[in-house]
């Protein structure tokens, strides 16, 4: 389906409206998006938005995996949770409270800053302060 004004060149094809292409594609070069409003770039499946990239926020940027990364650079009140095959929250950072579960999400206020659900070991290091497993807690 494509609707609206179609040029297509020796070096450029040129879509004004909306274009839906159902099939596979390959290209080489740049892709650039050009709108009079804020141009966005989405990439999607069936079941919605996969990834989003648009300069209507801070989301636009590049990714390198080569590199350091920050997220949540503005410090907004936003979650940072990473799976593992059998644990959905094995590294859980919570924006709103500024702490980190490892385990686990159950990060409440109050508590210390790093909380860990299940067994911890420390090899060829030192630990500070003594561990008290009555309370579990490290103090």
């Amino acid at each position: 389906m494509a609707k609206g004004t179609l040029n297509v060149g020796a070096d450029q094809m040129q879509i004004t409206e909306q274009a839906d292409v159902q099939a596979d594609t390959a290209a080489q070069g740049q892709l650039w998006v050009n709108t009079a409003s804020v141009p966005e770039l989405y990439f999607t499946g069936d079941t919605g938005t996969d990834i989003q990239i648009t300069t209507a926020t801070a989301v636009a940027g590049a990714f390198d995996t080569d590199a350091a990364q920050t997220f949540n650079d503005s410090g907004a009140d936003v979650d940072f949770r990473i799976e593992s095959n059998n644990e959905a929250n094995m590294f859980f950072v919570d924006g709103g409270t500024d702490k980190v579960g490892i385990g686990t999400n159950a990060v409440a206020a109050g508590q210390g800053t790093l909380t860990v659900y299940g067994r911890m070991q420390v090899t060829r290091g030192s630990a500070f302060g003594t561990l008290t497993t009555s309370a579990w807690a490290m103090e």
